[in-house]
């Protein structure tokens, strides 16, 4: 399933009234954290909002409503239109509350824009589950969650696994001036696969295709990026994402993360009802199969 993340607001892995504090590499002063403190979610997990304007514009929190909610505007108002009643429907259907449960469009009634899923956490419901969004977009809201909860153990193990990420982007990936387009996953291909982890079972079968672009910008200007749905791979790049945002990397550690983010080529498969899937080419050729 697809995964935009969407970095406005993110929950803070410590206490509520603390400032995130993780030393992801070394015991060197970390830079200045691009985050501050914001305020309590509606479970009690403390919220700190992200206020590097690589991710967030400028003045983006300032222009929020008195609830956190988003200021609805002529220019947005049509992807904010459910907003009400997807809140309604939280608090009074049990509608995203379930943990591992995909939302699709027929449970949720209708498909709501990946802004209203936003609005509602600004305004700090703590959703579940996956939601599928607009297009096939996948909000998934349990790898957000469960980010609020990592220890510095995951922090260092998420880092060793980013440097073989990144050794094999290097090594691969910027040779690769012609990627290929297209990857199947079948039977066959994950039969022939050297390694089977048991994660083969997150990837639909069929082709897969290259997505044009794996970061883009939003209504609202805030950053997106289309993650690989391997769960090991995805919390990886969560976490990568997450101590490149709070400003918990040095600079030139995050210029490195962040041009593997953005760079790495993500292949895709389709599905509008159930959600779409994505695998970073790094996982898929583990997997599956170049298509000619």
């Amino acid at each position: 399933m697809t995964s935009p993340v969407v970095s406005a607001h993110m929950v803070s892995p410590v206490e509520p009234g603390f400032m995130l504090t993780l030393e992801p590499a070394s015991n060197e002063d970390l830079p200045v954290v691009m985050a501050e403190p914001l305020k309590i979610n509606k479970e009690g997990h403390g919220v700190v909002k992200i206020t590097d304007t690589e991710f967030v514009p400028e003045g983006f929190h300032e222009s929020l409503e008195e609830d956190g909610g988003i200021k609805v505007t002529e220019k947005n108002k049509h992807l904010l239109i459910n907003t009400a009643r997807l809140e309604k429907m939280h608090k009074e259907s049990g509608w995203a509350t379930e943990k591992g449960k995909v939302y699709t469009p027929e449970m949720t009634g209708f498909t709501p824009s990946e802004e209203e899923i936003l609005n509602l956490k600004m305004k700090g419901y703590v959703l579940r589950g996956r939601i599928v969004c607009s297009s096939g977009h996948v909000a998934n809201e349990d790898m957000e969650n469960e980010l609020g909860s990592i220890t510095e153990e995951d922090v260092h193990s998420s880092i060793k696994e980013s440097e073989r990420a990144l050794e094999w982007f290097y090594s691969h990936q910027r040779e690769h001036l012609h990627p290929p387009r297209k990857f199947k996953i079948n039977d066959v291909t994950i039969n022939d696969a050297e390694v089977i982890t048991g994660e083969e079972e997150c990837f639909p079968h069929g082709e897969y295709l290259l997505h044009d672009k794996t970061s883009r910008k939003n209504s609202l200007e805030l950053m997106v990026f289309t993650m690989c749905d391997n769960p090991s791979c995805l919390k990886m790049s969560s976490i990568m994402l997450q101590l490149c945002a709070m400003g918990n990397l040095h600079k030139e550690d995050k210029d490195c993360a962040m041009e593997y983010l953005t760079g790495r080529n993500i292949y895709h498969i389709n599905d509008p009802v159930n959600g779409n899937t994505d695998i970073c080419q790094r996982c898929i050729g583990n997997i599956g199969a170049i298509v000619d």
